[in-house]
C-alpha cells in the first residue's frame, strides 16, 4: 500500500512524500504485526473519530454503528478466545470493555 503525506489545506496541499508499507490482511496478520495494543489503539482512535463526527453533525453521539463494530470486535475475542487465544479478550477486560 502506498502512503502519501501533505502539507497545507485545501487545495493549497503540497506534497512531501511516499512510502510504500505491507497492509496486513486479516486481524491476525496485524496483531502479529504490530501487536495486539497498537491494533487496539488504532481501532479505537478511529470510533473516537467516528463519534466525534456523528456530535459535530448535531447526532448524540451513540449512533454511526459505534457500538455494533464494538459488538462485532467483543464476539470476535470471545470467539479467539473459545480458539484458545485471549490476547484481544484479555485487552478488552482490561481496558473495560468487557466485564467478566
Amino acid at each position: 500500500m502506498l502512503i502519501k503525506a501533505f502539507n497545507g489545506i485545501g487545495n493549497k496541499k503540497v506534497f512531501v512524500g511516499e512510502t510504500e508499507v505491507a497492509q496486513p490482511t486479516n486481524l491476525d496478520e496485524a496483531v502479529k504485526t504490530y501487536g495486539s495494543d497498537k491494533v487496539f489503539k488504532g481501532f479505537w482512535k478511529s470510533e473516537v473519530i467516528a463519534v466525534q463526527a456523528s456530535i459535530r453533525l448535531g447526532a448524540n453521539g451513540k449512533g454511526g454503528g459505534v457500538r455494533a463494530k464494538v459488538d462485532s470486535m467483543i464476539a470476535m475475542a470471545r470467539q479467539e478466545k473459545a480458539n484458545g487465544d485471549s490476547t484481544l479478550y484479555d485487552k478488552l477486560v482490561d481496558l473495560a470493555v468487557i466485564s467478566e
